[in-house]
């Protein structure tokens, strides 16, 4: 059996989790899961996650924590971010992908019913845009839109992320 190649932080009762899992299912993506309600990072864990990013999208803005202590305006350095998270793992903002030394907080706008292209940039998929309606099918694109569509997006940026984030996991 193929090792799964990216691993998905997230949470069951998570819809911006399922919506994510779901599109990993249904491109065939090997992954491995690991619930963090079920399963908490631990500090390490935590801070090899963690260490070179922003860490706004990985805050939770839904957790008391992050009101309470008015994250929105003020984040909290690495080393509290660490240490509030692996005592309230909801302060965790999911989902995450993780694929080698790369992660990919995954920030979907509350009742969205589509995953984010970073999502499939960053997995290395190719979607297919939606056909524009009939009335609009026949009309040539701009010189400026057929150079667009030649360009390839940039590869995402590489993050010092360690295999260790992704060891123990729960497989789905």
């Amino acid at each position: 059996m193929d090792e799964a190649r990216v691993t998905l932080i997230w949470h069951r009762a998570c819809s911006e989790c399922q919506l994510v899992k779901e599109a990993l299912d249904k491109h065939g993506v090997k992954h491995r899961s690991r619930d963090i309600y079920a399963a908490p990072l631990s500090r390490d864990e935590l801070r090899v996650l963690l260490d070179g990013q922003d860490l706004k999208p990985f805050l939770n803005p839904r957790s008391t924590e992050y009101r309470d202590r008015d994250m929105g305006a003020r984040p909290p350095s690495l080393e509290l971010a660490v240490e509030l998270m692996s005592r309230d793992y909801r302060l965790l903002r999911c989902p995450i992908l993780v694929k080698g030394d790369d992660v990919l907080p995954v920030v979907i706008e509350t009742d969205a019913t589509v995953v984010p292209p970073a999502v499939f940039q960053f997995l290395g998929i190719e979607v297919a845009a939606k056909k524009p309606a009939a009335a609009h099918a026949r009309q040539k694109p701009a010189a400026s839109e057929k150079r667009a569509a030649s360009e390839k997006p940039a590869a995402p940026e590489k993050s010092a992320v360690s295999e260790r984030a992704a060891a123990p996991e729960n497989s789905e």
